[in-house]
């Protein structure tokens, strides 16, 4: 049924639990896992700027490192259970769930797993929900995995 399934990362990593999950349907399901790191960046329509935003030692920078960790450690786990995973992250002037969506619509993903966990609706209107904006713009199937509390 699935083919190839996205796995967008939030800041901190990706839960244990919900790693081993998605890989665990995956196999099942013979599908491969993308995994995807979105960086938003604010274009200021000067070459010198924009790069200052993702070169050595900038946030940007250090975000990608961090992504880039935890990709070798979420395709340990997918080899382990003979899951084929690749892991990719992407500068974009986009918001993060424009281009989850847009990268899904691209690579011919055919379903989006997400970890989510319960926010209050203070919590949702102040830091935004990107989850509920995949949800509702993805052509595809979306899957939230809940994320057990103190995770």
């Amino acid at each position: 049924m699935y083919r190839k399934i996205l796995l967008p990362l939030e800041t901190g990593g990706m839960p244990e639990a919900v790693a081993r999950h998605v890989i665990a349907l995956a196999a099942a399901h013979g599908a491969a896992i993308s995994g995807l790191r979105v960086i938003p960046v604010i274009s200021s329509g000067e070459a010198f700027f924009d790069k200052f935003q993702v070169e050595l030692g900038s946030r940007g920078a250090k975000l990608r490192e961090e992504a880039e960790s935890e990709f070798g450690r979420l395709a340990r786990l997918s080899q382990e259970a003979g899951v084929a995973f690749s892991g990719e992250v992407v500068f974009t002037e986009k918001t993060e769930a424009e281009a989850i969506v847009a990268y899904a619509a691209e690579h011919g993903c055919d379903l989006i797993a997400m970890p989510t966990r319960p926010r209050g609706a203070l919590s949702r209107w102040l830091m935004g929900n990107v989850e509920d904006k995949v949800r509702r713009r993805s052509p595809v199937p979306v899957l939230f995995v809940p994320v057990a509390a103190g995770a």
